[in-house]
């Protein structure tokens, strides 16, 4: 997907797209297009995440960038970017232990092409 269309259209901002790009976690599941749009891009837009206190513009907006990166690196909340798109998918229906399973295959495959 390119993310730098999106924020050439204006669909996401630039710390939105800096904080996934630059996310240790984002950085892989975004190789999956559904994953990307239906998960970790509403994950990281999140007003949780853009609660921010009284900075000048340029300050906020490096810091709500910092954040982003960090939710982005952070493997908990990664992880359910994961389990949205597995309970989307027909692998929701699986057993509990044959869906882990799957999941950890699919971890690893992803894992080992964006480290190649």
């Amino acid at each position: 997907p390119n993310l730098e269309e999106l924020v050439k259209r204006e669909q996401i901002s630039e710390e939105v797209y800096k904080g996934i790009v630059d996310g240790t976690f984002s950085r892989f599941l975004m190789t999956n297009s559904r994953m990307l749009f239906q998960a970790v891009i509403r994950i990281v837009l999140s007003d949780f995440h853009s609660a921010e206190g009284d900075y000048e513009p340029e300050q906020k907006k490096c810091r709500y960038e910092g954040c982003l990166v960090q939710v982005a690196s952070t493997g908990c909340i990664m992880d359910h970017a994961a389990r949205i798109y597995v309970n989307m998918n027909s692998v929701g229906k699986l057993s509990r232990v044959a869906r882990e399973n799957l999941l950890k295959q699919a971890f690893l495959y992803h894992l080992e092409k964006a480290v190649a």
